[in-house]
């Protein structure tokens, strides 16, 4: 899946609230989100969040964003004081703890992530994507019986089988896995191409790690972006493609 007819109905609707309201802060920080992660265009996109804020300092959504964005240039510092903001102005807000434990998790600091994590989930204890960040961390670390007790508690699917593949290689080759993750991809396509990396990163499968890296961006996968802060593609890091990856990222 090309996610390109998406990004081009948001540049529509945003353009069109902009034609009315110049100011207009959601049409300003979606526009932004657009920009990013479909045209990989930093500095556009940093200039709209920044617009959006002056028109309203306290909208979440600009404030959470650009502290993705910040995390993806190695600023985390100035994510985690951006996204900590957030939470100050809405903080009942799971969006803004998961913000929050992303900025602590890229930073290391995986106690503090943990701890936003968990909190979301006593907030709403069936809210997506927080078990996957919490089996995220403990696969990183290796720590697979901790990852086991979160993957069967994620909602949403897509995630507990990416996680489901990692944990059952325990970070090795093998032809289970390979099969494994062919079956990941009949089942989700081009749409989880970032996944794709993500899971071949995490063997040491440089190949087909940068095989699907070049896809996300192809088809402008919304994951991509992410991809300088993924503990599970630091050993791409060292390999001779990689710059290019950051390039065409604008990094």
């Amino acid at each position: 899946e090309d996610f390109t007819e998406g990004y081009r109905q948001v540049h529509e609707y945003a353009d069109a609230a902009l034609a009315i309201d110049p100011n207009n802060a959601a049409a300003l920080h979606s526009k932004a989100n657009a920009l990013w992660v479909s045209e990989l265009d930093i500095v556009a996109a940093t200039n709209l969040y920044e617009r959006a804020l002056e028109s309203d300092a306290n909208h979440s959504g600009a404030i959470g964003w650009l502290s993705f964005l910040l995390l993806a240039q190695g600023r985390n510092d100035e994510a985690i004081e951006l996204a900590e903001r957030a939470l100050d102005i809405d903080p009942l807000s799971i969006a803004a703890f998961r913000a929050l434990g992303d900025a602590y998790r890229v930073a290391e600091r995986f106690d503090d992530a943990i701890t936003m994590y968990k909190t979301a989930l006593e907030l709403q204890p069936d809210t997506a994507r927080v078990h996957g960040r919490l089996a995220r961390i403990a696969l990183g670390q290796r720590d697979f019986e901790t990852a086991a007790v979160h993957i069967p508690l994620e909602p949403v699917q897509w995630v507990k089988d990416m996680y489901a593949i990692m944990l059952n290689s325990k970070g090795e080759d093998s032809q289970a896995f390979q099969d494994a993750a062919r079956a990941y991809e009949a089942a989700y396509g081009t749409s989880n191409s970032y996944q794709l990396a993500e899971i071949y990163g995490f063997v040491g499968d440089m190949d087909n790690t940068f095989k699907w890296l070049q896809t996300g961006i192809d088809v402008k996968d919304p994951g991509v972006p992410w991809a300088s802060t993924s503990v599970f593609l630091q050993p791409a890091q060292d390999d001779p493609r990689w710059p290019s990856i950051l390039e065409q990222l604008g990094l």
